[in-house]
């Protein structure tokens, strides 16, 4: 057997300076420690164990989160009442402007509420072309049937629906030219800023106001009857053909 050599000062004073624990294991170096940490930090580095900071403490009172909900809540109430009064915007086509023309349809002052039935025409009677005043004057005492005056003008949209639905119309126009003697006076002071001296006399006598407007007289009796605007084309056709009949 090999006799244990004695330990040296040397290797005593080594032994002295080493940590505790070095003896087990020489590998074994210190935990490091954070200066001004007491031991049992929970930030302190140790060989064996990790450690985590705790949770951290709440600040404030336990009840003020329910509060402020208790301070929110009415106020989003009162907001989605207020959102639900708004009146919301239709859908659609936007709201479009109607501008009324001077020459807007007013009530036909001397006619009947009811459509009256498609008049026929009387197809003994002569035939009457559209004329002058001073021509329809003439038809007029030659036929014995009153004139039509027909004031019209060419800007007017119902001026120019009654002259395509009844006027111009194959079996209408017929009754109106076996009915009367049809005259067509046309203002143009609109287009000319003037009427001639005999449209502006027309105009002033019969004292016209719209367009269009219709006159019938007999010039050997003095009677008159008059329409103004325009409804619908049996309508006014019915009108023509009974306002004949009665200035006669």
């Amino acid at each position: 057997m090999t006799a244990k050599a004695p330990a040296t000062p040397a290797d005593n004073a080594g032994m002295a300076d080493s940590p505790k624990g070095s003896q087990d294991d020489p590998s074994a170096a210190p935990s490091p420690r954070v200066e001004g940490e007491p031991e049992d930090s929970p930030f302190s580095v140790q060989s064996s164990k990790t450690y985590l900071p705790g949770p951290r403490a709440r600040r404030g009172t336990p009840g003020a989160p329910l509060a402020l909900l208790g301070l929110i809540l009415p106020v989003g109430l009162f907001l989605g009442w207020l959102a639900g009064r708004t009146p919301k915007p239709s859908k659609g086509r936007p709201p479009v402007a109607v501008a009324v023309e001077p020459d807007a349809r007013p009530p036909l002052a001397d006619s009947p509420m009811e459509v009256p039935e498609p008049p026929v025409a009387d197809r003994n009677a002569v035939r009457s072309n559209w004329t002058t005043v001073d021509h329809a004057e003439e038809a007029s005492r030659r036929t014995g049937k009153p004139i039509l005056l027909d004031f019209n003008a060419a800007w007017s949209p119902a001026c120019r629906d009654m002259k395509r639905e009844v006027f111009d119309d194959a079996a209408l126009g017929e009754v109106v030219r076996r009915a009367v003697v049809p005259v067509s006076v046309v203002d143009r002071s609109r287009e000319s800023d003037s009427n001639s001296p005999e449209i502006e006399a027309l105009l002033q006598n019969y004292s016209i106001e719209s367009f269009p407007t219709l006159v019938v007289y007999m010039p050997g009796t003095g009677r008159t009857m008059r329409m103004r605007g325009y409804g619908n084309a049996n309508q006014t056709a019915r009108w023509i053909q009974d306002a004949a009949e009665a200035v006669r």
